[in-house]
């Protein structure tokens, strides 16, 4: 068998990761648009994990969380300089 000088599968993960990172970092900066979400799935077996005891009990091995926004926020309300809403 051929050695594989490359390890593409962990330039593959590795490059995943980044897009992992890079879809995260944009919504932090700017928001959810439109319907999208994240399913962000991770083990809770591994050193450093850190959860309440009652969701190990239930996630043992692995937990899925959702992250998504709701699809109409209410408008922010603009504040004045004297911290009192301005008039309508």
């Amino acid at each position: 068998m051929v050695e594989d000088l490359f390890d593409y599968p962990q330039m593959v993960e590795t490059a995943l990761r980044g897009v992992v990172r890079e879809a995260l970092t944009r919504t932090a900066r700017e928001g959810l648009r439109g319907a999208h979400h994240f399913y962000v799935s991770f083990r809770t077996d591994i050193p450093g994990v850190v959860l309440p005891e009652y969701l190990l009990d239930k996630y043992p091995e692995e937990m899925t969380i959702v992250l998504q926004c709701p699809r109409k926020l209410p408008p922010k309300r603009r504040q004045s300089r004297r911290g009192k809403p301005p008039r309508s």
